[in-house]
């Protein structure tokens, strides 16, 4: 009975276990649901030192490749060199004919001393023009004082009696001065008609469009000369005609007995107007003189003889180029003007090879060159069966152009080549290949963290931090960012854990995190 009871019990307790069990493992079910973490790999951001690197392929080279480049345009005439021979400095290697260069000469030589004349003519018809204008000036100083003189007569007869007789002399100097003025200008239009004439006449059928720009330049300025002095000939013309009609009058009226002594207030107001007339007409030739138009015209011609003497010089220097010569002591190892019968510039007439150190030659891809100085610090390494030796070398020449190239896939990539100076290398021979490993980026105590946690959001790079278990999106400043490392210079702190892939599927910022760290 005991035993029944005992296994009754026995029964029990299984279903309880049983039960438990069950329980657990559908709560651990139920949790295993709910947990939605993301499960990443991290690592600590932890200061360190931070290099990056890239390798080339180089060749060494027994002294220094100097490329001869023409700076000419022109048929060889001459090639003094063989290849694979010496030459010492100051041999000519090649000579280029300089006859069309020599032409070019002549004509600017010519040019300059047409400009050389043409500024002693302008220095010569700007003495004319103001001893012209000097005169007039002088011929104005001297109708003021006439006028002056006039008026100091009329106010003493008018003191003593009427005398209309004064009245009509006055008129009769007026009429005298205007007629004067008016023979000037006449004469001064007859003399720029005349000189315009005969140079039209220098051409056929006077086509100004025939004659050299200068000389065109000077037809354009007596022309506009000849408008003044033909407006200021209408002015004096009309002064003229009026002083005339103004005489005749006061004689009608003085033989008709009209005038009397009322004429002195009126013959006042007209020495007035001749006085004003006058001295604006001086103020104007004095401006003149003072702002000759020549003085631009002889600036003008100056730097146009400026130009011309630096092509002359340009010209010199060209024809200089087309003999080639030798800059130091080689060896001709190229010498592509020998195939020719024409050089373009810019086209490589020779390479010579000096005899001097070891350097190494690598072609760097243009993306690379930037971080590139002369001066850095560079290792290469030969390789061999079973060892490699290394050697240290220095950069001591960056070319300023590039090459198209083709990548082993098939590709065209440019690269610029770069001279790299070899120390101790003896053992070395001209032809050897070296992998040449340049320093980008060289930095101790700097936070680095793989490319792959790098993202970019609004033109900033981020990477994801976990904190409380939970993705945050960081933005950081990149220092340098290289082949598979970048470093960082703010915006994480040491001790922050990243994580290393921010392409991990459905993270986002704020997801739920189960982080793995590891080193990398």
């Amino acid at each position: 009975m005991k035993n029944k009871k005992n296994g009754k019990m026995s029964k029990i307790v299984i279903r309880v276990i049983v039960i438990v069990v069950l329980i657990a493992l559908v709560a651990a079910g139920a949790m295993y649901m709910l947990d939605d973490s993301i499960e990443v790999r991290g690592g600590k951001a932890e200061p360190g030192n931070y290099k990056d690197t890239f390798t080339e392929n180089g060749r060494v080279k027994k002294g220094q490749a100097l490329s001869y480049i023409s700076e000419v345009d022109g048929n060889v005439i001459r090639v003094n060199a063989a290849k694979n021979t010496a030459v010492k400095k100051g041999d000519v290697i090649a000579v280029i004919d300089s006859a069309d260069l020599e032409y070019e000469r002549q004509i600017c030589s010519a040019e300059i001393a047409a400009l050389e004349a043409s500024k002693t003519e302008i220095s010569q018809e700007n003495l004319i023009n103001r001893n012209e204008i000097q005169a007039a000036i002088s011929e104005a100083n001297y109708q003021l004082q006439e006028i002056e003189n006039q008026k100091k007569l009329s106010s003493y007869t008018e003191n003593m009696t009427v005398s209309p007789e004064i009245y009509i002399n006055s008129l009769r100097v007026a009429h005298n001065q205007a007629d004067t003025s008016l023979d000037y200008y006449s004469k001064l239009e007859d003399t720029l008609k005349k000189e315009i004439s005969d140079i039209k006449a220098t051409v056929s059928g006077g086509d100004v469009s025939l004659l050299d720009e200068e000389t065109r330049a000077k037809v354009k300025e007596l022309e506009e000369k000849l408008k003044e002095v033909q407006m200021e000939y209408r002015n004096a013309r009309d002064e003229a005609d009026n002083a005339r009609a103004a005489y005749e009058d006061a004689v009608d009226r003085m033989n008709d007995g009209e005038l009397n002594k009322d004429y002195y207030a009126t013959i006042q107001g007209d020495f007035e107007i001749q006085v004003q007339k006058i001295k604006a007409n001086k103020d104007a030739l004095e401006k003149k003189l003072k702002n000759n138009t020549s003085n631009a015209s002889t600036l003008r011609v100056n730097n146009e003889i400026a130009a011309k003497l630096a092509q002359l010089a340009q010209l010199d220097k060209k024809i200089d180029a087309c003999t080639v010569v030798a800059q130091s002591d080689g060896i001709v190892s190229e010498l592509p003007v020998e195939n020719t019968n024409r050089i373009s510039a810019g086209e490589v007439v020779a390479v010579v090879r000096t005899e001097e150190a070891f350097t190494v030659e690598a072609n760097v891809l243009t993306s690379e060159v930037p971080y590139l100085a002369v001066g850095d610090k560079v290792r290469l390494v030969q390789k061999l069966k079973s060892d490699q030796r290394e050697y240290e070398g220095e950069i001591s020449a960056i070319y300023d152009y590039a090459e198209q190239t083709v990548s082993s896939l098939g590709n065209d990539e440019y690269r610029v080549k770069v001279i790299i100076a070899l120390k101790d290398a003896t053992d070395l021979k001209d032809g050897y290949e070296l992998n040449v490993i340049f320093d980008v980026f060289n930095q101790d105590n700097v936070i680095s963290v793989p490319n792959s946690a790098m993202f970019k959001k609004d033109d900033t790079y981020h990477v994801f931090v976990v904190r409380n278990d939970k993705a945050q999106m960081v933005p950081v400043e990149v220092l340098h960012r290289g082949g598979t490392r970048t470093a960082i210079s703010g915006g994480i702190s040491a001790g922050d854990v990243v994580i290393f892939d921010a392409n991990t599927d459905d993270l986002v910022d704020g997801s739920s995190v189960d982080v793995e760290l590891v080193e990398k």
